[in-house]
C-alpha cells in the first residue's frame, strides 16, 4: 500500500513539474493525471518491489508518459493516460530490474533470485520478451 501511495503523490508532482517546464503554466490537470499514472504504473510491481523504487520508477515513468501522449496522439490511440504504454511496458520492465527477493519471501512460501537490482540478470530478459511478445 506504501508503494501504491508514494509512486501517486510522486508521479504527481514530477507530473506537475514537468508539465510546468514545458508549458508554462501550473495545471490542475496535469497533477491529477500524474497520480494516476503513478498508480498504473506501480500496480504490476507493488507487492514485489522495495519502497525506495517506486520512487524511480514512478519519476522515469512521468517523464516517459508525458513525452508518448503525442506519439499517442499522432498514431491515433485514444489512451490520455498512457496505460498500455505503462502498466504493459513501463511496469513490467521495471518489475524486471526492482524486483526484491526479500519482499516476495516475507510470506514464507515464495522463493524468487530477484531481479536486475540483486544481480539476478536474467529476469530482466524474461520481462523484455514478455513486452515484446505483448507488443507483436
Amino acid at each position: 500500500m506504501a508503494n501504491t501511495q508514494i509512486s501517486a503523490s510522486v508521479t504527481c508532482v514530477t507530473f506537475a513539474l514537468l508539465d510546468y517546464t514545458l508549458t508554462g503554466k501550473w495545471s490542475l490537470i496535469a497533477a491529477c493525471e500524474g497520480a494516476i499514472v503513478g498508480i498504473v504504473a506501480v500496480t504490476l510491481s507493488c507487492g514485489f518491489i522495495p519502497t525506495w523504487t517506486a520512487g524511480i520508477t514512478t519519476i522515469a515513468t512521468a517523464f516517459i508518459c508525458h513525452l508518448t501522449v503525442d506519439i499517442n496522439k499522432w498514431i491515433g490511440i485514444d489512451d490520455t493516460t498512457c496505460s498500455f504504454i505503462l502498466h504493459g511496458i513501463i511496469g513490467s520492465i521495471c518489475l524486471g530490474i526492482f524486483v526484491s527477493l526479500n519482499i516476495a519471501g516475507m510470506d514464507g512460501v515464495m522463493r524468487i533470485p530477484g531481479g536486475w537490482v540483486w544481480h539476478h540478470w536474467e529476469q530482466s530478459g524474461y520481462q523484455f520478451v514478455g513486452v515484446a511478445v505483448i507488443c507483436l
